[in-house]
């Protein structure tokens, strides 16, 4: 199967989520209802298998109550099942899904007070005191967490792997925003197991910024109540201060050795010149016993013509008549 016949398969089974004329799955979040298909829904996830396929009422009624996600993080979730791939908004606005998840920390908070908006008909411009792309990246970091925690619970794996790379991408390409990070940092450690990727990711976004989060009260505050959080960012502050010195040490050994190669041709180059000032020398006195010759011989003992003498190709001096001098 080609890529690009993958790829329209793909785009068929996304329109499916947006058709219920062929469901034959309720999933219920926060008072929304999503109508799903078994044969995609079950297939990917043992979790919904079993509640569809066991001795649950749900096998009865074709409906499960999804209570460890947001309806944004379901979104996403259903989005990855039927194309593989979901919108963690990065490289879009976020305006109107920020309203969506206004629950999303504290999953005890009225139903009733979430409104769901939809982003594509939502017209509005919605004011914040800072600009939204700075604000953009602790609100992808949390809806990739949460996206990762969802797929845990419902064993997905490869949304888990999916949601980690897009929380990466996000830590180490989008701008770091200091106000609320500390939030970030709360929601992915109580929200995570020790062993999770996400926590060494945001391990490296704190050591790339330790100097100002240092010096953020309510930063520190905040990883010090967490378990494990300071222990995890010294040890990573370690690591990446040994990598430095391993890198500088490189340096340090190329310039040693570019060091050497250079003095190694200061040595060939002296030789050279030395060489070349001998030559030069050897030209001189070469020279000056031709012009002492001419000088002695104003004319040919052999002719006694005055004047006729030439340079032979071995330097030496004869004379019109063949006498050498």
């Amino acid at each position: 199967m080609t890529d690009q016949h993958a790829q329209s398969q793909l785009s068929s089974l996304g329109t499916l989520l947006d058709n219920p004329k062929f469901s034959d799955l309720v999933l219920r979040c926060q008072g929304q209802k999503f109508d799903v298909h078994q044969c995609i829904v079950c297939l990917n996830s043992p979790v919904f298998a079993s509640a569809c396929g066991g001795g649950f009422q749900e096998a009865k009624t074709k409906v499960i109550d999804v209570i460890v996600a947001d309806v944004p993080t379901l979104k996403r979730l259903l989005k990855y099942l039927y194309t593989h791939d979901y919108d963690d908004g990065n490289e879009s606005s976020l305006a109107a899904e920020q309203t969506e998840s206004i629950a999303t920390l504290d999953p005890n908070m009225d139903e009733n007070y979430v409104q769901i908006i939809d982003s594509s008909d939502d017209k509005t411009d919605h004011a914040h005191e800072e600009p939204l792309d700075k604000m953009n990246i602790n609100h992808v970091l949390k809806a990739n967490v949460q996206v990762c925690v969802a797929a845990d619970y419902y064993q997905i794996p490869g949304l888990m792997r999916l949601a980690v790379k897009k929380f990466e991408k996000a830590s180490t390409c989008m701008e770091f925003y200091q106000p609320g990070f500390a939030d970030v940092l709360a929601f992915v450690y109580e929200s995570t197991n020790t062993t999770c990727e996400l926590r060494s990711i945001l391990c490296l976004t704190m050591v790339r910024n330790a100097a100002s989060l240092i010096s953020d009260k309510s930063f520190m505050n905040t990883a010090a109540r967490l378990s494990g959080c300071l222990e995890e960012v010294l040890s990573a502050l370690v690591t990446d201060y040994e990598r430095k010195l391993e890198s500088k040490g490189d340096r340090i050994k190329a310039l040693n050795s570019e060091s050497f190669s250079l003095r190694a041709e200061a040595v060939t180059r002296s030789a050279e010149n030395a060489n070349l000032q001998a030559r030069l020398q050897a030209a001189e006195d070469a020279a000056a016993d031709v012009r002492r010759k001419v000088n002695e011989s104003k004319q040919c003992r052999h002719c006694n013509e005055a004047n006729t003498v030439y340079f032979e190709y071995d330097n030496s001096l004869r004379c019109v008549c063949r006498t050498r001098y």
